[in-house]
Order: structure tokens, then C-alpha cells, then sequence
């Protein structure tokens, strides 16, 4: 294209300008507002299933953390933005607006994302709120994140996402596949979003707002962190009728209300009957890991303090079969692979967020990769409302629980495992811990924590020495 572009929607003189200088280094044919309603569109069959390496470039290496590949900015200019030069040639490129939570709520969030993939524009559309909606909460500021995707095929191994949280940019070249494609939902809901929450005091999660809602009973809400892997949401359970809604699947915000209180909001746009389209009172957190071993099937911290410790030494195996254990990752709050500062720093960030609060949430951990012997497990689906029953006890002072030098875990009776047709004894196995185990498991996170050098809160220092006396003492 050698002609200016311009459209009659779009009245945002920095937008403009910004879309014309992507475009003269991109090349495209074409330059379109959206996707046409009802176009079929589906995934690039060469660069679908790329493998993007995934960078953080901030100011100070030292910034990024242990979870991030640091890139310079100079050194991103000069490697990987020439990548980009022609790589839309002979494609539309589509200009996706959009809005991350409930435009004109409190933590909503604008972007914009050029791409030469009709699979991701369509998908954007889809998922989020974008057009006209988006383009009038975008208004005439230039304070709106950047996000350039092509799916241009690269040679093996040179599929790149770069984030850039300081300046709201975010560059992805290479690969269709949803992680690399759908830049909004991760990209700048978590990598972008944990900056921003950071400087202004809330927080980004990668997960779901589960509402849990027993027979006749008042719903209450809970976020639920993890790889989404597990299902939470959207769930009903004929023999007990208890019955959850996911108003949001990929990620959210949280803050504290000016009540007091924890609250959260879908970065997605919501669904489903009975979703509210607003903010939501948050009466849990629940952690999400996948462990075949060490990791009891639920557990409750006894502390905002205590959950925090628990929730940044979170290990999680990214295969999993009874016989063969996978290997295990550190994913601390479950962000490992999403938080776009210095974990040390977010940690410290989480643990203010609780002292803001009167009264704060309970945090819980649930594993349902928690394997017995012989090698069964629980059997997850629908019965994973039984878990969130539990929890849900707890928060309303209802359920028993045993308390244990990790934390407060379930009595095998708390659990209804009504027609589960569970092997007996397979719950007493799934939730005991073992002393033994969990103090290895505190020698790896002390090696773990060493990690984040001076960064690491000296709050969690103090939690994981109180945790190392309570195992002593139980064991000796």
C-alpha cells in the first residue's frame, strides 16, 4: 500500500497515525476494521502450531525477574523487528480495537491489535469487546497498548512474542497458534497487566471467576488461578445439585473495593445466564496445581501471609501418568509463565494487597492430579464441584478440616463423594500429607527462593522457616 489509510471510525489521530507507520513496514494489501460478520475462518496450516519463544524487554535486565527472557530494547529493534518488514505482503491486514474487562469499569483496559490472521481477528471479536464499543472507550488518548501479530511462516525455531509492559507494546511474529495469535487475552491481560497493577494496586491472575452455588443456597464467588487445564467453571453435579458459572476463563482483575473487600473483574467479555456483566465480591482464591505426588488434593492456608508462601512455592508437572510422574516446573501463583515483572516484586505486591483488606479471602490449593495406590485418582469433571462444595464450607464456616503443619485439609467425611464409586481409603490418600515429603519439598523451595536474591519478601523467609519448625516438630 503506497496510500495514507485512513477510516471513517476511527477519529484517534495517534491510532491513525500508528496503524500507517505498522502498515509501511508490514506491507500489507489491504487494511480492514474487523472481520466481516459471519466470516468462517480457522487457523493457518503452516504456522498453527509454531512454538514462539517468548521475551520481556524492560529497562534493567535485572527487572524482568527469573521467569522471563530479557531482551533489550536495542537489541529487539535491531534482531527482531526486522522480522516484521514485508510480512504481510499479499495479506489484509485486520485492526482489532478492543477492550479487556467491562468498558467504563474500573480496571478496563484499551488496545489495539493489527494482525494478517482472520482466525485471530474473528476470535478477538468473539471474545472480547471490540468495534465501536472499543473505539469510543479508546476516545482520542494515546494510552492504548500496541500489539503487531503475523502469522508469516519464519524458519524453524524464529517465532518470537516480545512484551514490552513499560510502553504498552507487544510483538508477534511467526505463529497462529492462540497464545502468539490472541495477544489481548495473555499477552496484555497478564504480561502488560502485572506492570500496570503493580504500579496502580491490583492484580492480574491468570484465571477464572468460578461462582459456586449450592441447592437453594446464595452463589459466592471465587477466583480460581491455574493453566485452565482442570474444569471449574460451567459445571453441574446431579446427586449433590450444587452448580458453578465461570464468568471469565482466561484471566482477570482484582482489587480491593473501597468496602474492604476483594473484588474481581473478567478481562474477557462475559456469558452465559445468570453472569453478571460487572464486577464480582471475591469469597476465595483457589491455586490450582497439577501433582501426582507431595501435593494434598485440597488444602486452606491459615493466612493471607501463609497462602502467599504456599501459593509462590507452587510446583506443577507438565505431563502427568501414574506411573511415570512428570517433570516439575516452579509456577508461583500460577503466573510463572505470564507475570511480566520480577515475581520477587509481585509477591511483595500480593502480600500488601491482603494488609489493604478488613477482611481477607481464604486461600485454598487444589490438585486433582493427586494420585492413590493403586493408581486412581479423583475423578474430576462434575465431581470437581464436590471440592468447590468443601471450600465453599469452609469460607461459610460449615465444613470440618484437619489441621496439619502445611495447613487445614479436609476430613475424608467433609467430602461427599456420593455415587463417585471411589476405591476405599482413595480419599485418606489423596488428602494426607507427608511429613517426610513435604520437608524435601521445603528443601526445593529454599533453592528455589534463592532465586530471587534481595527481591524476596522477608515475609515469605519468615513463613518458610515456620513451616520448616512445623514439620520438625510434627516428625521428631
Amino acid at each position: 500500500m503506497s496510500d495514507s489509510w485512513s477510516h471513517p471510525n476511527i477519529r484517534n489521530v495517534a491510532l491513525e497515525r500508528w496503524i500507517n507507520e505498522i502498515a509501511s513496514h508490514t506491507t500489507p494489501s489491504a487494511i480492514r476494521l474487523e472481520v466481516p460478520d459471519g466470516q468462517s475462518v480457522a487457523p493457518d496450516a503452516d504456522t498453527g502450531y509454531a512454538d514462539a519463544v517468548e521475551y520481556v524487554s524492560v529497562a534493567r535486565p535485572q527487572d524482568s525477574g527469573p521467569f522471563n527472557r530479557w531482551v533489550g530494547r536495542a537489541t529487539a529493534d535491531e534482531r527482531i523487528w526486522p522480522l516484521f518488514r514485508g510480512c504481510m505482503t499479499g495479506r489484509t491486514m485486520f485492526v482489532v480495537p478492543y477492550v479487556l474487562g467491562r468498558p467504563g469499569g474500573y480496571l478496563s483496559r484499551v488496545g489495539v491489535q493489527l494482525t494478517d490472521s482472520p482466525y485471530a481477528a474473528a476470535l478477538l471479536r468473539e471474545r472480547l469487546w471490540t468495534g465501536s464499543v472499543a473505539l469510543d472507550s479508546i476516545g482520542d488518548t494515546s494510552f492504548f497498548a500496541r500489539s503487531v501479530h503475523s502469522r508469516v511462516k519464519l524458519s524453524r525455531g524464529e517465532a518470537t512474542i516480545v512484551h514490552f509492559p513499560e510502553t504498552q507494546e507487544i510483538w508477534s511474529i511467526g505463529s497462529d497458534a492462540p497464545r502468539a495469535a490472541l495477544l489481548p487475552r495473555k499477552a496484555h491481560a497478564l504480561r502488560l497487566g502485572s506492570q500496570h497493577g503493580l504500579n496502580e494496586g491490583w492484580l492480574a491472575v491468570r484465571g477464572s471467576i468460578v461462582g459456586v452455588e449450592p441447592p437453594g443456597g446464595p452463589k459466592r464467588w471465587l477466583v480460581v488461578a491455574g493453566d485452565g487445564l482442570t474444569p471449574w467453571g460451567r459445571l453441574v453435579d446431579l446427586p449433590s445439585g450444587w452448580r458453578t458459572e465461570t464468568a471469565t476463563t482466561a484471566a482477570c482483575f482484582v482489587y480491593v473495593g473501597r468496602d474492604g473487600r476483594l473484588w474481581a473483574a473478567p478481562a474477557e467479555r462475559e456469558r452465559g445466564p445468570d453472569v453478571p456483566n460487572r464486577e464480582v465480591p471475591v469469597a476465595g482464591f483457589v491455586f490450582t496445581t497439577r501433582r501426582s505426588r507431595v501435593a494434598p488434593l485440597l488444602l486452606e492456608a491459615s493466612t493471607w501471609r501463609h497462602g502467599v508462601y504456599l501459593a509462590a512455592s507452587l510446583r506443577t508437572e507438565r505431563t502427568r501418568s501414574p506411573s511415570t510422574p512428570g517433570i516439575l516446573v516452579p509456577d508461583p501463583l500460577c503466573m510463572a509463565q505470564d507475570c511480566g515483572v520480577h515475581m520477587g516484586e509481585y509477591l511483595d505486591h500480593v502480600l500488601s494487597i491482603g494488609r489493604q483488606l478488613a477482611e481477607a479471602p481464604r486461600i485454598f490449593f487444589a490438585n486433582t492430579a493427586r494420585v492413590g495406590t493403586p493408581a486412581v485418582w479423583w475423578p474430576s469433571g462434575a465431581a470437581n464441584v464436590r471440592l468447590l462444595a468443601w471450600i465453599y464450607g469452609r469460607i461459610e464456616g460449615m465444613a470440618a478440616g484437619l489441621r496439619t503443619p502445611i495447613g487445614v485439609v479436609p476430613t475424608p467425611e467433609s467430602i461427599d463423594a456420593t455415587h463417585l464409586d471411589l476405591p476405599d481409603g482413595l480419599l485418606e490418600q489423596l488428602l494426607a500429607p507427608d511429613g517426610t515429603e513435604w520437608l524435601r519439598e521445603v528443601e526445593r523451595t529454599s533453592t528455589f527462593f534463592s532465586e530471587f536474591g534481595s527481591k524476596l519478601p522477608n515475609a515469605l523467609r519468615a513463613e518458610h522457616r515456620a513451616l520448616l519448625a512445623r514439620l520438625e516438630t510434627s516428625i521428631h
